[in-house]
């Protein structure tokens, strides 16, 4: 599915590397956004190398639904279409002085980045679930 995804989200040009895991351990910057929950995906990327590595977690994957494993898979794709503002604003981030201030920002900017991705996911889900209409 992820390949799916990859096309329709016009990747074309990327290279990526998928596996399925056993278990993915919530990284620092997700533990406050999965409430230190397992997550089901995990993408790691360099947009600069169009490169990206996906993790499925085959504790989560295994008694998903098809059409839950097809939304994990667009989300995980959509975190690399925003990847080259994500990778922005996590070095203007990096830049400023160790604070409380800078950790507030890093916490906010994953409750946008990851909420961004949501919105779009269901959007596009949504949409790649309706019928073909016939164009005029």
């Amino acid at each position: 599915m992820v390949t799916k995804w990859k096309y329709l989200l016009w990747l074309h040009d990327w290279r990526f590397v998928t596996s399925t895991l056993d278990k993915l351990e919530p990284n620092e910057a997700n533990k406050m956004l999965t409430g230190g929950y397992e997550p089901a995906g995990e993408v790691h990327f360099v947009p600069a190398y169009h490169e990206a590595n996906i993790d499925g977690s085959l504790a989560h994957l295994k008694d998903m639904t098809l059409a839950r494993t097809n939304e994990i898979a667009c989300h995980e794709v959509a975190h690399i279409v925003i990847g080259k503002a994500d990778v922005f604003v996590g070095q203007l981030i990096s830049e400023l002085p160790r604070s409380q201030a800078r950790r507030a920002l890093e916490r906010n900017w994953d409750e946008i980045k990851e909420g961004t991705v949501s919105h779009l996911t269901r959007a596009l889900v949504a949409l790649e679930a309706r019928p073909v209409r016939k164009r005029v």
